[in-house]
């Protein structure tokens, strides 16, 4: 992903042509001047806290039996398909998440068990995802 800020002497052909150019390999976004920092600090960091919550949901993965190289790449597709969504639908990740938690299932346990802490943070600190049972249940933390 490619943010552009245009100068002051940039004019609308130059930037047409900078995004054409960045198209090319992937998304672009044209911003004001203001917000480069903050994007290149997102950019910049956002992908180690994408792998602190692949690393967690694999680990969970591990406790429940998998082996890591399975759980490490169901994890990482799992966010894939995740972030896929929402540049996909456009809706706000707490609207999807919402809509893939059922009522009293494994997940909404999760989430009320994390009592307010997000739940990458919560996996690290021996929190994680329960294993559902063969009666439709949700057991212990693994």
């Amino acid at each position: 992903m490619t943010a552009l800020a245009p100068g002051t002497h940039a004019t609308p052909e130059d930037v047409a042509l900078a995004q054409e150019i960045f198209n090319s390999m992937g998304r672009t976004v044209v911003v004001i001047e203001k917000y480069m920092d903050a994007i290149t600090g997102l950019s910049a960091s956002g992908p180690a806290y994408v792998y602190v919550i692949i690393e967690s949901l694999a680990e969970g993965g591990v406790k429940m039996g998998l082996p890591r190289d399975l759980s490490t790449e169901l994890s990482a597709q799992t966010l894939l398909g995740a972030a896929a969504m929402v540049l996909h639908t456009g809706e706000h990740p707490a609207k999807l998440k919402d809509v893939v938690t059922t009522p009293a299932g494994c997940t909404i346990v999760w989430f009320a068990g994390t009592r307010g802490r997000r739940p990458a943070r919560y996996a690290d600190q021996g929190g994680g995802p329960r294993r559902p049972t063969r009666q439709g249940t949700c057991g212990e933390p693994e």
